[in-house]
């Protein structure tokens, strides 16, 4: 585009415009930018309406209208995109005045030009409602209600696009317009009404009225929207549903996951009643792998719920049922280290402690498995300190004297911090040996029992102390603010305990004395 005439555009200086035209020939009016805007296009985006205008006047104005850019984008996508109201009244008014006979029919040429689809298959609607311009919306949509019913290449209509972004002002002009079931439309399978979660009850109101259909509409994996006000916790969207509908609560997934197995899974309660109260049988229905929704409660960790099911009148047949593995709740709990849940069913006397799976295995057989692969871990982390700190012992900072009456002996042998280097890495040598044998027989010192996990903490404290001493000694020059940072990180790790008692008070005084000798 040549530079005048850009500046003219951007200006709104349409005499300087006619002069440049005047000398140069009107074919600068077909000139374009490096993405395609003509000259239009620049105007609408600067909001040089009047400039607009008078361009169109111009006999060569009513082809740029319908121009688009590299992204297929006509003057009016842009004025729509940006929120020029003006500039899309002006454009509406010039394209009235003009028709066209397109196969014996007479056509407005204005609707065409508003139905016009950019590169991705927007109109200017999409891009209005996407931009958050109601005004525009509004306007578009007096001027022809069939654009509510477009689809773009994303398989997204206005009101899916409106739903998504919660535009509530929006929504409700668009469902004035339209009562096509496709002007809910959005990518996947899914509806308007499956991603509207932030809309006002009056929206999601007037879509099931206009639309009743919608309520059981499924999305790609074949879920309605109940599924997802359930999955949401949305109490109200929920029970305004089965209002006009009862028979979405049977409606499951690919998977046969129904709503009360989503609500169940995600932990809310009223949603669970909400289902309930309308369709009481709802609580029978099972999933692809034959779980109920006790079981659904136990896969999301839902304690609340397991209580709540277990209190309910006439549920007592899901307490104990089999899934497809032969799972009962508890087996499903132990399998998940579910411990506050397995609390909860062992407590309940309707419970059957002994049931087996199809691997013959009770929950008691999987807790005690998941407990010896426990133990596995700890003894191998313990044999592995015992390891790096016997091997420490003789490889100590600073090295051994070669020479002398005290050849042989350690040349830091003086130094606080190598004794404090010297202690932590033998309290971790002997902890994680008394770790390894506490989990073959009982181990007593005085008139305390050890445990795996106790004598694991107190080597893993000592080991971390013998490297931060360890590294104290390698230091040259002054050495506090460093030691004093490293030491608050390992009291931290220590936890906030009293100070101190027993083995973690050992380690806060070789901290302060680490710290001292600096």
């Amino acid at each position: 585009m040549h530079p005048e005439v850009y500046r003219a555009a951007q200006s709104g200086d349409f005499g300087s415009l006619i002069t440049i035209i005047s000398g140069n020939g009107e074919g600068l009016l077909h000139q374009t930018t490096p993405n395609g805007n003509n000259i239009l296009h620049v105007a609408v985006i600067c909001k040089q309406v009047n400039f607009i205008e008078n361009v169109l006047q111009n006999p060569a104005g009513p082809s740029l209208l319908r121009q688009g850019n590299n992204s297929g984008d006509t003057p009016i996508h842009v004025a729509a995109e940006v929120g020029n109201y003006e500039a899309v009244r002006v454009f509406i008014e010039l394209a009235k005045s003009l028709h066209r006979d397109v196969e014996n029919e007479q056509v407005d040429l204005y609707k065409k030009l508003l139905r016009m689809q950019n590169r991705h298959n927007n109109t200017a609607l999409h891009l209005a409602v996407r931009g958050r311009h109601d005004l525009v919306v509004e306007l578009l949509i007096e001027q022809d209600s069939e654009l509510c019913d477009i689809i773009n290449v994303a398989d997204e209509s206005t009101l899916y696009i409106a739903a998504e972004q919660a535009l509530s002002h929006t929504a409700e002009l668009i469902l004035g317009a339209s009562s096509s079931s496709s002007s809910q439309k959005g990518p996947k399978g899914l509806t308007a009404l499956h991603v509207g979660m932030s809309l006002p009850l009056t929206c999601w109101e007037k879509i099931m009225e206009k639309t009743p259909e919608a309520i059981i509409e499924r999305d790609d994996v074949g879920r309605t929207p109940l599924h997802y006000f359930s999955y949401f916790g949305k109490v109200e969207a929920v029970r305004l549903l089965l209002q006009h509908n009862t028979s979405a609560a049977y409606d499951s997934d690919k998977e046969k996951q129904s709503a009360l197995h989503i609500a169940a899974f995600r932990g809310h309660i009223q949603v669970i009643d909400e289902l309930v109260r309308y369709c009481p049988d709802a609580c029978d229905m099972e999933n692809t792998k034959k779980q109920t929704i006790l079981h659904a409660a136990i896969l999301g960790g839902q304690g609340n719920v397991v209580k709540h099911i277990l209190m309910m009148p006439n549920w007592e047949n899901l307490i104990n049922k089999q899934d497809a593995d032969g799972n009962t709740a508890l087996h499903l709990a132990a399998l998940h280290k579910e411990y506050d849940i397995i609390h909860i069913l062992a407590q309940d006397e309707r419970v059957y402690r002994l049931a087996k799976n199809k691997d013959h295995l009770t929950a008691l057989n999987i807790v005690s498995a998941h407990e010896e692969s426990i133990m596995e871990v700890e003894q191998v982390v313990a044999a592995l300190i015992a390891t790096v700190t016997f091997t420490a012992a003789f490889q100590i900072p600073g090295g051994y004297k070669g020479d002398g009456p005290d050849r042989g002996r350690a040349i830091l042998a003086g130094r606080v911090d190598f004794i404090v280097f010297v202690i932590s890495n033998s309290v971790a040598f002997l902890s994680s040996l008394a770790a390894i044998i506490t989990q073959y027989r009982n181990f007593m010192v005085g008139h305390i029992s050890l445990t795996v996990g106790g004598c694991l903490r107190v080597a893993i404290f000592g080991i971390v102390l013998a490297y931060l001493s360890g590294v104290s000694v390698a230091m040259k020059g002054p050495r506090r603010r460093t030691m004093d940072s490293i030491t608050d990180i390992m009291l931290l790790l220590m936890g906030t305990v009293p100070r101190p008692c027993g083995a973690q008070g050992i380690f806060f005084w070789l901290c302060e004395l680490s710290i001292s000798s600096t």
